[in-house]
C-alpha cells in the first residue's frame, strides 16, 4: 500500500524475484541440463559409442553435483530424429533412471537443425540460461533439412545459444558408416 500511495517509480527490493527465493528455507539453485540425443537410423551402427558418451556426460554432472551439494542439479533428455520423444524431464541427477540400449531406438531421419532452431527459440523464451547447459550427442549429419531446403547450419545457432548465456557441449561421434554424398 505504502509503495501505491508514495507512487514510487522504483520496485522495492521485497517484490524481485531472488528476494524471494532467497528467503526460503530449502531453495536451492538449480543447474539445469539439456541433453539432444540424436535417436536417428544412420546412429545405430554407433549406439554403443552414443551410450558410452550420454553415460560420461551424466556421470561428470553427477560429479559435480556431489561438489557442489550447495545446488540441485537436473537433467532433461529429449531423443530425436524426425520427431522428438522426453525421455525425461528435470530429474535430479541423483534420481536419474539409468538409460539403457532397450532405451535407445535409431529409425527415420536426423532433424539436428530443426530440433537445435526449436530448443533455441523456445530457450530463449522460457529458461534460465544463467544455469543452463545443453549437450547435443550427434554423427552431425542432417537429412530432414536437406530434404526440406533448411540450412543444416547449426553451428550459427549454437553461436546464439552461447549468446544468451547457454553453455553448448556440442559431441560428434564420427560415423564411418555414413556414405557421404
Amino acid at each position: 500500500r505504502q509503495y501505491r500511495e508514495d507512487k514510487k517509480e522504483e520496485r522495492h527490493e521485497s517484490c524481485s524475484t531472488p528476494s524471494v527465493y532467497n528467503k526460503l528455507p530449502d531453495f536451492k539453485p538449480v543447474v539445469q541440463n539439456y541433453i539432444l540425443l540424436d535417436e536417428s537410423a544412420s546412429m545405430s551402427d554407433i549406439a554403443d559409442e552414443v551410450l558410452d558418451r550420454l553415460h560420461t556426460v551424466l556421470q561428470s554432472i553427477n560429479d559435480e553435483q556431489i561438489e557442489n551439494p550447495d545446488k540441485e542439479y537436473q537433467v532433461t533428455i529429449i531423443k530425436f530424429n524426425e520427431y522428438r520423444y522426453y525421455w525425461c524431464d528435470s530429474v535430479q541427477i541423483a534420481e536419474m533412471p539409468k538409460f539403457t540400449k532397450e532405451d535407445y531406438h535409431p529409425s527415420g531421419g536426423t532433424a539436428l537443425a530443426d530440433i537445435t532452431n526449436d530448443f533455441y527459440c523456445c530457450y530463449i523464451s522460457y529458461y534460465n540460461p544463467d544455469n543452463s547447459r545443453l549437450y547435443i550427442i550427434t554423427d552431425g549429419y542432417d537429412t530432414v533439412a536437406h530434404r526440406i531446403g533448411m540450412s543444416s547450419d547449426i553451428m550459427s545457432t549454437i553461436k546464439d545459444l552461447n549468446t544468451v548465456g547457454v553453455q553448448v557441449n556440442l559431441i560428434i561421434i564420427p560415423n564411418e558408416y555414413i556414405e557421404e554424398e
